[in-house]
């Protein structure tokens, strides 16, 4: 009976504390709501970078194609 008390309590602290670690992890790379009254810190590195590029297309609008006659392998 003692044990499953020491189990059940090291568990109960051992799940706390992970979510609490979590819940700060998430904090520190999002944004606070300063009007809901939250402030927390935010980490200067941010957890996830995108970077986005932009291909102009070509001054030919159409696709070059090769010949219907040339794509068909010969027969003999």
């Amino acid at each position: 009976m003692r044990f499953e008390f020491i189990m059940n309590s090291y568990l109960r602290n051992f799940v706390q504390q992970s979510i609490d670690d979590w819940v700060s992890f998430i904090k520190s790379f999002t944004l606070p709501k300063y009007e809901l009254g939250e402030l927390w810190p935010r980490s200067p590195t941010p957890l996830l970078t995108v970077s986005l590029s932009y291909k102009k297309p070509s001054r030919d609008k159409r696709p070059r194609r090769k010949p219907i006659d040339e794509t068909l392998p010969e027969e003999e």
